[in-house]
């Protein structure tokens, strides 16, 4: 135990210390998609600006360091790991491709989603505007798979679909985002999906 929270002091430090270096907004999403890639959710929500806004296109748009920091608990708790590519750099944005997994994604049958555009628009250093945008058959797919958990969701566990929603609103946090794998998970028993 204590030698995994020696790690990630030691992995924020790093974090730290690359985002004071660098300016380069290759540098600074390189470093955001490492801070993703092992859940360390204070370093990702320090690459942000206090009012940035991340898109993701036709999905959910989420507004403010408050909002983003409980999106970005959602996405730790459900696993996410990406990985980007295709790195183009025009003025203080970057445009690149990437692959998304997740735990949500596997139990649901989806081995991966591919970002066709991960653009980052940078500020004085920090994002200020973000936007992910799926393949066509990544959006069908996780459309689909969504929906069909959902309704079965809906029918079987009305209560946990309602907490997620207040106001019929889906919240993104790490409580929902465990709500949400504990869902899936019950589907594909309940339906035997393999």
């Amino acid at each position: 135990m204590k030698t995994n929270l020696n790690k990630l002091v030691i992995m924020f430090i790093w974090t730290i210390i690359i985002l004071s270096c660098s300016t380069s907004p290759i540098d600074r999403v390189k470093a955001w998609e490492k801070a993703m890639n092992s859940n360390q959710i204070k370093s990702i929500v320090a690459l942000y600006a206090d009012d940035a806004t991340i898109d993701y296109t036709g999905l959910v748009v989420v507004k403010g360091k408050v909002d983003i920091q409980a999106f970005m608990e959602w996405t730790s708790a459900m696993n996410t790991h990406l990985s980007l590519n295709s790195f183009r750099q025009i003025g203080d944005t970057l445009v690149c491709m990437g692959i998304e997994t997740n735990d949500w994604l596997k139990t649901a049958g989806i081995n991966e989603l591919s970002y066709s555009l991960l653009k980052f628009t940078f500020s004085n250093g920090l994002i200020t505007f973000a936007q992910a945008e799926l393949s066509p058959e990544s959006y069908r797919a996780l459309i689909e798979a969504n929906n069909t958990v959902m309704e079965w969701a809906s029918k079987e566990r009305s209560q946990q679909v309602a907490d997620m929603m207040p106001q019929g609103k889906f919240v993104h946090n790490a409580a929902t985002a465990k709500t949400m794998l504990a869902l899936v998970r019950e589907w594909r028993e309940a339906t035997k999906q393999k």
